[in-house]
C-alpha cells in the first residue's frame, strides 16, 4: 500500500513538473507573470508600431465629488480602453490620472494610450502624444 501511494505521488510530481516545463517553454509563464510587458520589453521578437487615433474624446468630471469619477471611460474600442483612475486636488490644481488597458497574447500586444511607449538607445521611453483641455 505504501508503494502505491508513493507511485501515485511520484507520478503526480512528474506530471506537475511536466506541466510547469510546458508553460515555461511555451512562453505562457512569462505572459501570465509579466502581462503586456512580455511583448513591450521583448524587442527581439516584437516591434513597436504606434498608430495615432483620430478624433476628440471627452469625459465629464464631477469636481464636487472627486471619487465619483473613478472608472469613467474616456475612450473605448473593441478590447482596449482608457478610463479615469483617480482625480485629486493638489494646491488648488486638479490632477486627473488615466489608466489604459489593452490586449496581449503570445504573438502580439495592443495598447491604446495618450502616451507613446517604446525603446530608445538609453532604454525605455515614453512621450506624451495626447492633448487635454479643461
Amino acid at each position: 500500500m505504501k508503494n502505491s501511494r508513493l507511485q501515485k505521488f511520484s507520478l503526480g510530481v512528474v506530471i506537475l513538473l511536466g506541466l510547469l516545463f510546458f508553460v515555461w517553454a511555451s512562453g505562457w509563464g512569462s505572459l501570465w507573470i509579466n502581462g503586456i510587458s512580455h511583448a513591450a520589453n521583448n524587442t527581439e521578437d516584437f516591434y513597436h508600431h504606434p498608430v495615432p487615433i483620430d478624433g476628440e474624446y471627452t469625459v465629464e468630471i464631477d469636481l464636487s465629488d472627486l471619487d465619483s469619477n473613478e472608472g469613467k471611460v474616456l475612450y473605448r474600442d473593441e478590447d482596449r480602453h482608457i478610463f479615469i483612475s483617480k482625480v485629486t486636488m493638489n494646491d488648488s490644481v486638479y490632477e486627473v490620472t488615466f489608466r489604459s488597458f489593452g490586449t496581449y497574447g503570445l504573438n502580439n500586444a495592443m495598447l491604446v494610450s495618450g502616451i507613446e511607449h517604446g525603446q530608445s538607445m538609453n532604454g525605455y521611453k515614453s512621450e506624451l502624444q495626447a492633448e487635454a483641455h479643461a
